[in-house]
């Protein structure tokens, strides 16, 4: 089981955190060599070349789980009865990665484009998006999200299985993956986007959520049972905001 208060050369002796990380790492490599041996474009053209019926039926819905404000209302209602605190770790964690990501797209690479731009009139693949998007396609934020808040998750939960984490890190990565899948990002998008969020998550529960952790010690009694509730409260506000966001912008209701 993970400590309270964690510091980084904590973290590879937990095991359950151990092989979290190592499937982001083997991920990461995979997807590394799979970029050098076919190229940015042709590794993109590879793996959205690969295509199930059911895949393509639940692709572009499931991909909305990379959606930070759902993360933050789904893990946050989990940890609401056991860490309640740590629902504003994975908020601040969600509001780094929106930060890099923001950073990112409009201004550092604001010339990458999506697939759907940069093969135009060039390579047919296959486009399955519930929106029509062309640009702003380094780094990828809904796979920084995704990882980001699987990495959070795991760093606050009490997790006693190291499988159970693993199962994490996978669904994950799938979830990351759909972006490619559907057509909207490069393999190299996705993979800088799970490296920020990953990473932002262990720098956010190092720092913010270690100072969090020492406050908390002092709560107990009616005090903790009224923060327990404004975490619940602030979770179904998130889950509230993320649903009316997405229907409106996917499903025109």
């Amino acid at each position: 089981m993970l400590s309270n208060s964690l510091s980084l050369s904590d973290l590879w002796t937990k095991a359950v955190f151990r092989s979290y990380f190592i499937c982001m790492l083997l991920f990461w490599s995979m997807g590394i060599l799979l970029l050098l041996l076919k190229g940015y474009e042709g590794s993109f053209l590879f793996l959205n070349g690969i295509r199930f019926n059911w895949a393509d039926e639940i692709g572009p819905h499931l991909t909305h789980l990379g959606d930070g404000s759902l993360l933050i209302g789904l893990f946050g209602l989990i940890l609401a009865p056991l860490r309640p605190q740590h629902i504003w770790t994975i908020f601040l964690t969600m509001i780094g990665i929106l930060m890099i990501i923001l950073i990112g797209k409009n201004y550092v690479f604001e010339d990458w484009d999506r697939p759907l731009k940069v093969f135009e009139n060039k390579a047919e693949f296959f486009y399955i998006s519930l929106d029509v998007l062309k640009v702003h396609a380094f780094p990828s934020g809904h796979s920084a999200a995704a990882a980001g808040g699987c990495t959070a998750f795991v760093l606050a939960f009490p997790f006693e299985k190291a499988w159970k984490t693993s199962l994490l890190a996978v669904a994950g990565i799938i979830v990351a993956l759909t972006r490619v899948y559907i057509g909207v990002h490069f393999l190299g998008d996705v993979i800088a986007g799970t490296m920020i969020g990953t990473f932002m998550a262990i720098f956010v529960r190092l720092t913010f959520g270690n100072w969090i952790e020492n406050r908390w010690t002092k709560v107990n009694g009616n005090a903790l049972l009224i923060r327990q509730m404004v975490a619940i409260v602030f979770a179904l506000l998130m889950l509230g905001l993320s649903f009316t966001l997405l229907m409106k912008r996917y499903y025109g209701l």
